[in-house]
């Protein structure tokens, strides 16, 4: 039976929430669950779970250096890519820390050839309804433009497999359309991605993310961030200002609607690529329904439901 491995510290809610999630998941998998054991037993035993409890009291939390992930066997992110290594794993679901998971699967699990560092990519939906890849979005905060030329390439293999588009269109993220617009490192990864990504189509910028054709956007991590939770607070507040003023029945066509394309608990996580087993980070707030649906964004990326 292949195994799932799931970090059940360094999130907001709580290992109660998370293992609600695990126990709503696919159960043709056996799960490598890291965290108080006791209560693992408490809540899985009898449910019809196949899994293997491992004892982690201990985290990197997001205000540390990732570092000490490569420095303490025992934190809980560091028991979850050991177990990774298995032959018979998948990878890891973790709502922990972004900067240790993304040392950490770097240095323990190991990178792809020519990988110089991983970039994490989420998965969206533009207005027609269509999904694109948006990388980084979070770990690599300054990159060099070898780097955004690097997300592109992984990013576009990703949308591929994991979306289906067959020829991807590939935009980077910028303050104007213009060649010339943003940065030097900026400037510098438009020529890049122009001379050696076949799918490039030039700039976009943050207006237009969600109205264009695009299948992937590259952009800096820090960049990607903020358009992501900016994209996440506004669709939120304009749902709940119409649903202040809409019947109950339509307000709850317009909320899954929203949620839909903006609503991290339904669009599961985001997938650190470049690596040999794919880590999926949830968001820190993720609640029951984002680990079911981050595990099973994981057996997609493996290809054990194409």
């Amino acid at each position: 039976m292949k195994k799932i491995i799931v970090d059940l510290l360094g999130s907001d809610n709580g290992q109660e929430e998370l293992l609600r999630g695990v126990k709503n998941a696919d159960k043709n998998y056996e799960y490598i669950l890291v965290g108080d054991t006791a209560l693992i037993d408490e809540t899985l035993f009898g449910r019809g779970v196949v899994y293997t409890a491992v004892e982690a009291a201990d985290f990197v939390s997001n205000g540390e250096n990732p570092l000490r992930v490569l420095n303490d066997e025992n934190v809980s992110i560091s028991k979850c890519l050991a177990y990774a290594a298995d032959k018979d794993a998948l990878g890891v679901v973790t709502a922990g820390s972004t900067g240790a998971a993304l040392v950490g699967s770097a240095f323990r699990l190991g990178l792809k050839k020519g990988v110089q560092s991983p970039v994490l990519c989420c998965v969206l939906y533009r207005f027609d309804g269509k999904p694109f890849c948006l990388a980084d979005c979070g770990a690599n905060i300054d990159p060099q433009a070898a780097d955004i030329l690097n997300f592109a390439l992984l990013t576009s293999e990703f949308c591929k497999s994991y979306c289906g588009v067959k020829e991807p269109k590939v935009y980077l993220l910028n303050v104007g359309k213009e060649p010339k617009k943003g940065t030097a490192t900026y400037k510098a990864a438009y020529s890049l991605l122009k001379d050696n990504c076949p799918e490039f189509c030039g700039n976009i910028e943050a207006d237009a993310v969600f109205s264009s054709n695009a299948d992937v956007i590259v952009c800096d991590g820090f960049s990607g961030n903020v358009l992501l939770k900016c994209g996440e607070a506004v669709a939120m507040g304009i749902k709940n200002k119409i649903l202040s003023y809409v019947s109950k029945d339509s307000g709850k066509i317009i909320s899954d609607e929203i949620d839909k394309l903006f609503d991290y608990n339904d669009l599961a996580g985001a997938v650190f690529l470049g690596v040999n087993k794919p880590v999926i980070k949830l968001h820190g707030k993720a609640n029951a329904k984002t680990v079911t649906a981050g595990i099973a964004q994981l057996i997609r990326a493996c290809g054990e439901n194409a």
